[in-house]
C-alpha cells in the first residue's frame, strides 16, 4: 500500500482543492487497454514531471446505473478494482507516492488522483 500522502496533501486531495496536471478516463477500455494505458500515462506524467493527475475509472455497477444504455457497465466496477493492481506494476510503481479516491467535483469514488514521486 502507498502511504506517500501526508496529511495536509491528503485533507487538501479530500476537498478537491488541488491542480491536477493531465487526465486519464478509463471509460470503455478493456480491462488489457486500461491497464496498457495507465502505464503509459503514468510514464508520460512521471517524465513531464507532473505532480498529481487523475486517473477516471467509473463506478461500476450501482442500482442507479443498471438500466441505463451504457453496455460497458460491467466492466467499470472491474477497472475501479483493478487500477491499484496495476499502480503497484514493476513498470509504474516506483514512481508513485500515493492514490486515493478522488473529491466529488473531479468523479469521487469513480476517479483517483495519483500523487507521483517528483
Amino acid at each position: 500500500e502507498f502511504t506517500g500522502i501526508h496529511r495536509r496533501l491528503e485533507q487538501k486531495m479530500s476537498r478537491g482543492q488541488i491542480e491536477i496536471e493531465s487526465t486519464l478516463d478509463l471509460h470503455g477500455m478493456t480491462q488489457e487497454e486500461a491497464k496498457n494505458a495507465t502505464i503509459k500515462f503514468v510514464k508520460m506524467a512521471k517524465k513531464n514531471n507532473f505532480n498529481i493527475v487523475l486517473i477516471i475509472t467509473g463506478k461500476g455497477i450501482s442500482k442507479e446505473n443498471r438500466n441505463d444504455a451504457y453496455s460497458g457497465g460491467y466492466a467499470r466496477g472491474v477497472l475501479n478494482q483493478q487500477l491499484s493492481n496495476w499502480l503497484k506494476l514493476p513498470q509504474i510503481r516506483n514512481d508513485i507516492n500515493g492514490y486515493r479516491y478522488a473529491n466529488v467535483k473531479h468523479g469521487g469514488e469513480g476517479a483517483y488522483y495519483i500523487l507521483l514521486k517528483t
